[in-house]
């Protein structure tokens, strides 16, 4: 599997309810869980997979600070730059617990 260049989409392949809204992580509320759908023209992508910000994740936005978002993905707090969340694609998501 060859790597994605610099600005390119990375999108997920699950199946998501295609009924529900996206929107960009930078829309979300605090509180909320959601899925990672699509990574649109991120130039920080190679860094987001390490951290398992991938499409297809699930993660809750913690709390919004002026300069960046602290997200929960896989059990670890990470502050992303709100640049950053507005190339991120989201679905809510409901988890079954």
């Amino acid at each position: 599997m060859g790597m994605l260049a610099k600005n390119e989409t990375q999108e997920g392949s699950d199946n998501t309810n295609s009924d529900v809204p996206a929107l960009f992580l930078s829309e979300g509320r605090t509180g909320e869980q959601y899925q990672i759908i699509a990574i649109k023209n991120c130039n920080r992508l190679q860094r987001l997979t390490d951290l398992g910000i991938i499409p297809g994740a699930h993660l809750t936005i913690v709390q919004r600070l002026a300069s960046s978002f602290v997200v929960t993905v896989k059990d670890c707090d990470i502050a992303i730059s709100p640049e950053i969340t507005s190339a991120i694609l989201v679905v809510p998501w409901k988890s079954n617990g």
